[in-house]
């Protein structure tokens, strides 16, 4: 696992240094990795068997991208293959690495649990996920 080492430049602006880690420049990894999953902070409702079937996936179809969907919304975290570095790296600003959905392959895994659509960016998306309130699920 890496640390997004350019966390505070926000979104995946700051990733490039992360993927630098991964890819050998210089190497900090015994192999190459074959993909990175992207998990973000504000989405913390995603389980281990997302993650693992993400990564069951991809191994299976070695699809560029791989992203759950949840009724037919697209959810996080994104698994993108090695062969999406370069675009990842080359990616300025708050855009993120849906961008790159226009320029690859995309593989749906279909998710049942809208709890991955959770983000908590406000006080009262916080009260909601700690069982204070009602939880909605943005759309």
């Amino acid at each position: 696992m890496q640390s997004n080492l350019g966390f505070e430049n926000n979104g995946i602006a700051s990733s490039p240094n992360t993927l630098l880690a991964m890819t050998g420049q210089p190497s900090n990894f015994q192999i190459e990795p074959g993909g990175a999953i992207f998990l973000l902070a504000d989405q913390p409702q995603t389980p281990p068997t997302l993650i693992r079937s993400l990564v069951e996936m991809h191994a299976r179809t070695l699809a560029p991208i791989i992203a759950p969907l949840v009724n037919g919304q697209r959810g996080n975290p994104v698994l993108f293959d090695r062969a999406t570095f370069s675009d990842l790296l080359s990616l300025t600003g708050d855009v993120g690495g849906r961008s790159l959905f226009s320029r690859y392959p995309v593989e749906w895994l279909p998710w049942h649990d809208e709890g991955v659509l959770l983000d908590v960016d406000t006080e009262e998306d916080y009260s909601r996920l700690v069982g204070k309130g009602d939880v909605k699920r943005k759309t």
